[in-house]
């Protein structure tokens, strides 16, 4: 990967970590870039460098991503930017393995279908017994890195 695909990721996670864990807009990086990076640089061309495997495939393909387009990690992604000892992958794999251990006990009554086991920050939090005081976004790192995944999805995850 070329640097400025890998300095573009490295400020895609720093700004997700930077708003408690909102994927930035592909305008959010655009104006940064803008401002930022040398004069000749195209935001659309270096973010169309950053493997698959790290971030999510923009809707857009052949044309400039729209300006609301979230630029989302994939958690392989999160752990290039965030090295070994990331907490965010700490507790993405702690949460995952928890998740696992509730839904293989988990029966939805009839009204709930297949739908998936909810859950809530709480929940998790108390749970996984995150840092919540000393880092009161890694919840919602947490949540936004679970649903990246498809692990858990807005349906399923309360938010209280």
């Amino acid at each position: 990967m070329r640097g400025e695909a890998r300095k573009a990721l490295h400020l895609i996670y720093r700004k997700f970590r930077e708003s408690g864990g909102e994927w930035p807009t592909f305008d959010d990086f655009n104006r940064y870039v803008i401002h930022y990076w040398p004069p000749n640089a195209d935001a659309a061309r270096v973010v169309r460098q950053i493997p698959d495997k790290l971030l999510y495939p923009l809707r857009s393909v052949g044309y400039e991503p729209a300006p609301d387009e979230k630029l989302v990690l994939t958690i392989a992604g999160v752990k290039y930017c965030g090295g070994r000892r990331c907490d965010d992958i700490t507790n993405f794999l702690s949460a995952v393995q928890r998740l696992a251990q509730k839904v293989e006990h988990y029966y939805p009554t009839d009204g709930e279908g297949s739908r998936a086991m909810p859950v809530t920050a709480e929940q998790l939090a108390a749970e996984l017994s995150l840092p919540v005081v000393a880092d009161p976004s890694c919840v919602g790192r947490l949540i936004a890195l679970l649903k990246a995944e498809g692990l858990v999805h807005d349906d399923d995850y309360t938010g209280r």
